[in-house]
């Protein structure tokens, strides 16, 4: 049996998005005071729906030719490897510098109280091999940028960057050094959504991202900025003014 799908503003929806987003945790004040922190973890005690979740990045690249899956350390090692595997594909741990041993090529990146830097194995990736970047969460596009950077000095090329969350975006035309963004849902605002029985909200949300419609953050050098947006989800609209920072699982702004 089809489970019919749920219409959300004219657009229809895959049911398991709604499970998806609901089984994701929104932290306040975590890691520092302002910060609303997307907690994957409680998604991963349901083996259904991160069973639904790694399902829906399969259906979308099992006729694209992947040759390799590339994870971000830490949390692209969760979602990467049973990818990789369903997609009969290698897997490539991008990961943070000194913890990879023999020869590996770096990329050093900027965030925003920062600098870090990603390695990978040299002889990982082969000349003109197809690969699928994977992390849990885009918002200002500086580490997928970092990875891209990576991947292509080896020689292979960048098909997609595929993540579990982002920032809400306005069409498919987001890009992080010309390479396509793909995420299953929003970044989570469940505190800010007030009475669910209200059907809908107005307001704006402040928040640091640079990723959104149309935007290449290659053109800026990956430079946050503040901007205001209206964030929808569930079909809602938030009607609480915030800051908002979008941090990875090592308290980096990501």
């Amino acid at each position: 049996m089809v489970e019919k799908k749920e219409i959300n503003n004219g657009v229809e929806l895959d049911p398991r998005l709604k499970a998806i987003t609901s089984s994701i945790r929104v932290v306040p004040n975590f890691p520092k005071p302002g910060i609303m922190f997307n907690d994957i973890t409680t998604l991963l005690l349901k083996p259904k729906v991160f069973k639904d979740a790694i399902d829906m990045f399969v259906e979308r690249y099992k006729g694209m030719h992947i040759d390799a899956v590339a994870g971000i350390e830490a949390r692209g090692f969760i979602f990467g490897p049973p990818i990789a595997l369903a997609l009969n594909a290698k897997f490539v741990p991008l990961r943070k510098p000194k913890k990879l041993p023999g020869e590996v090529i770096s990329e050093k990146y900027v965030l925003e109280y920062g600098k870090d830097c990603l390695e990978m194995h040299v002889g990982a990736l082969q000349a003109h091999e197809r690969v699928l970047i994977i992390d849990d969460l885009v918002a200002t596009g500086g580490t997928l940028s970092a990875a891209i950077s990576l991947i292509e000095r080896a020689g292979a090329e960048v098909v997609e960057c595929a993540c579990l969350l982002g920032i809400p975006k306005f069409n498919d035309s987001c890009k992080v050094n010309g390479k396509p963004v793909h995420f299953l849902v929003d970044c989570l605002m469940h505190e800010l959504l007030g009475n669910p029985s209200q059907t809908k909200q107005t307001a704006l949300v402040k928040t640091r991202a640079i990723m959104h419609s149309g935007f290449d953050a290659s053109v800026s050098g990956a430079h946050q900025r503040q901007f205001l947006i209206a964030w929808v989800l569930k079909g809602y609209t938030i009607n609480a003014p915030t800051v908002l920072d979008v941090f990875d699982g090592n308290g980096n702004s990501c």
